[in-house]
């Protein structure tokens, strides 16, 4: 595939060497952009501008790694040209060393001195750690860049350049697919960008609050011991979980790992670290529950007030319905259907939602974890249901458009294990009012602990197991599951 740069016309061997290598920059720009196009979009102005910030010294380091495997072509080129294979090889073997040489030395001085580097640069105190994290992890990449580079060199000095334009296409697309995937992807790993987001307001706003960003999973329960032993906090608001209904239907056992296996670990180590008190966020889907999500949310209901029983931790939960402008809000994906000219998809004619918004349900799970004396479920007072249809129709007016004239309205149908409407308590439970009037409590159910623990051993067993009956074992724990949606 090497072009004999020695036999031919000067210019047509240039060009065809050069066009290969013209594309490939082209590749190069292409991944940049969609690093940055993401970054902004779904992660966050604060995460761009972290990634921005830190172009400078990204130009250093890779700028320098790029003259220098860049350099290892003049001697390969020229042992090459002469016909001198074993003195070719020998300057190959030479520019692989110097590469291990060099990239070793760089990550050690990038990875130890790059703090004092950014500070020294006047980095922003709000996108300080953001750039740090993001620099670090180019940095812990240095020897695959200058492992490409130089074999790239290599083989331009030989007359192929199509070869690393062949592993620069493949790079930027598995870049472009890998970006989204790492951000909302099954791993979790891009969900981080909350993190990002909340830490900076608040490194922003609260700048004397000695903050600390710990990153792990509800699943792993060395993890939650281990961040349990060493941070021994006496409040816990427990809020991760799959939260999608349509996405949990077709996934049953992630719902069960994820919602109610990693309440069950994250609830035993609470217990176990002396936590004050535990606050479960609950949802009014777990109330009469025609999907799993929801199911699996009353389960967690019921493991709260099962733990509640057997430590001295106060367990209670706080049920409520949708939090508008929250992630997987019908607002903010009408916006997007109403800017891109419509349709706006709304599943059925007479839907109805409870609705409030992000201040008003944090001011009540707050206050709700302040009455907390353990095993209540708390319940929020949502107001008025609303129906989705009629929010369509009113913001594409706000929007200055017209409903079915200028945006038309298509109803998908219900989606599976969705219904016509959710309720906040079940007829069991009763209703307790508290001081403040917004805030309702629910008498806890009777049931057998020491079958409900049997019962989430053999839970946890089947979701591993990938098990295909998982919505059957369910129902038999949670007795209000109706699998079919009533209407």
């Amino acid at each position: 595939m090497e072009l004999d740069m020695t036999k031919g016309k000067p210019m047509g061997l240039m060009l065809r060497f050069l066009i290969p290598v013209a594309i490939g920059n082209i590749f190069q720009q292409l991944y940049n952009t969609v690093d940055s196009i993401i970054v902004g979009r779904f992660v966050g102005v604060g995460a761009l501008a972290a990634v921005g910030s830190t172009g400078t010294i990204m130009f250093l380091i890779l700028g320098f790694l790029s003259g220098l495997t860049s350099g290892f072509t003049v001697l390969v080129s020229q042992r090459f040209g002469a016909g001198d294979i074993k003195g070719m090889k020998r300057a190959v073997g030479n520019a692989a060393l110097l590469a291990v040489i060099v990239s070793a030395v760089m990550t050690f001085f990038s990875m130890v001195f790059m703090k004092q580097l950014l500070t020294l640069m006047n980095t922003p105190a709000d996108i300080y750690q953001d750039a740090y994290d993001y620099i670090i992890v180019i940095c812990g990449g240095i020897c695959c860049n200058v492992l490409y580079n130089m074999m790239a060199a290599v083989l331009r000095a030989v007359g192929n350049s199509k070869v690393p334009l062949y592993f620069l296409i493949l790079s930027a697309m598995l870049n472009i697919v890998l970006d989204p995937l790492f951000i909302y992807g099954p791993s979790g790993l891009g969900k981080t960008h909350l993190m990002y987001a909340i830490a900076n307001v608040l490194r922003r706003t609260h700048p004397e609050l000695n903050l600390e960003v710990i990153i792990g999973s509800v699943r792993d329960a060395v993890r939650l011991n281990h961040v349990m032993e060493t941070y021994r906090p006496e409040l816990v608001f427990h809020a991760a979980a799959h939260k999608h209904v349509p996405l949990m239907e077709e996934s049953p056992n992630e719902a069960i790992k994820n919602n109610v296996i990693g309440t069950y670990k994250l609830a035993k180590a609470a217990a176990e670290y002396g936590v004050k008190r535990f606050v479960q966020i609950s949802t009014d889907k777990a109330v009469n529950p025609t999907n799993i999500m929801g199911a699996s949310k009353r389960l967690c209901e019921m493991v709260i007030q099962m733990m509640n029983r057997e430590s001295k931790t106060e367990f209670v939960a706080v049920r409520f319905g949708n939090v508008l402008g929250s992630n997987g809000s019908v607002i903010p994906l009408f916006k997007k259907q109403i800017e891109a000219g419509g349709p706006v998809t709304v599943t059925h004619p007479d839907i109805i939602r409870y609705f409030m918004t992000i201040p008003e349900a944090v001011s009540l799970v707050l206050q709700a974890g302040y009455y907390a004396k353990g095993g209540e479920i708390f319940i929020l007072d949502m107001g008025e249901p609303v129906k989705i249809d009629t929010m369509a129709r009113n913001m594409i007016r706000l929007s200055g458009y017209e409903p079915d004239v200028d945006i038309k309205i298509e109803y998908t149908g219900l989606r599976p294990g969705e219904k016509l409407y959710e309720e906040l308590l079940m007829k069991e439970e009763g209703m307790q009012e508290t001081a403040n009037k917004l805030i309702h409590i629910g008498k806890p159910i009777e049931m057998d602990d020491a079958l409900l623990e049997q019962q989430l051993k053999r839970l946890d067993e089947a979701s591993r197991a990938e098990s295909e009956d998982i919505k059957d074992i369910v129902a038999e724990i949670v007795p209000t599951y109706k699998r079919e949606c009533k209407v």
